[in-house]
């Protein structure tokens, strides 16, 4: 059975296509009229023209509200980094995208820094019972924290972003987004430059070794066979 070819839709900066196709589904994800081409934003509260790059009716929000001072204005002239599903706004969504992929890189770099610890936890561990083996340092209470920190705030941004990305009528996760975001960047480049630099196999303060002789032969160590630290 022959597949059906796939269409692929072009839009300018305001939404307009010049030559249509059957998707209902059009600019920025919105119900597109067939019959005018516009689209009836916040569930038929006002149509917007795309060919005309503005809305067709008056937004109740302008001139002294969120609306703007143009009332009949298309995320304030500004499309490409604005949308306006409502009709009432424009919204950003820029910030809520860069944040969730910034703090699910944070997430994944503290979670690579309490592996690590974890890890030379254990082996420090290890090292004490052996008499023999190089000492490893234990983590410092501090790195812990920050790494605590660091995944806490990625948790809660990740989590406000996808929140304003799907319900942005909130002000307030913009600037709970843009805090969370910011601390969690901070602590995450500061983890990614200690990763970085850390070198956990490395003994701090090796024991010195001595090879063991049988017991009634005589020692043939030298001095430049010791190895200590």
């Amino acid at each position: 059975m022959p597949s059906k070819p796939h269409a692929f839709s072009r839009y300018s900066a305001h939404g307009h296509q010049p030559h249509a196709v059957g998707c209902v589904l059009a600019f920025n994800a919105q119900w597109r009229d067939p019959l005018t081409g516009c689209y009836h934003l916040g569930n038929g509260y006002r149509a917007y023209n795309p060919a005309l790059m503005r809305f067709q009716a008056a937004d109740r929000l302008s001139p002294f509200g969120e609306g703007g001072v143009n009332a009949y204005a298309y995320c304030l002239g500004d499309p490409v980094n604005h949308r306006d599903p409502t009709g009432e706004k424009a919204e950003d969504y820029v910030l809520p995208v860069l944040s969730i992929f910034s703090n699910l890189l944070g997430i994944f770099v503290s979670g690579l820094r309490f592996r690590s610890f974890f890890k030379q936890s254990r082996v420090a561990r290890s090292s004490a019972l052996d008499q023999t083996a190089p000492t490893i340092p234990l983590p410092e209470r501090k790195d812990w924290w920050l790494s605590s920190i660091s995944l806490v705030s990625g948790t809660a941004g990740l989590t406000i972003g996808v929140v304003r990305t799907i319900e942005p009528e909130n002000n307030w996760q913009t600037w709970a987004l843009a805090t969370l975001t910011s601390i969690s960047l901070g602590t995450t480049a500061f983890e990614a430059w200690k990763l970085a630099q850390a070198k956990p196999w490395r003994p701090s303060n090796p024991r010195m070794l001595v090879p063991l002789t049988p017991l009634g032969q005589p020692s043939t160590l030298n001095a430049g066979d010791i190895r200590g630290g």
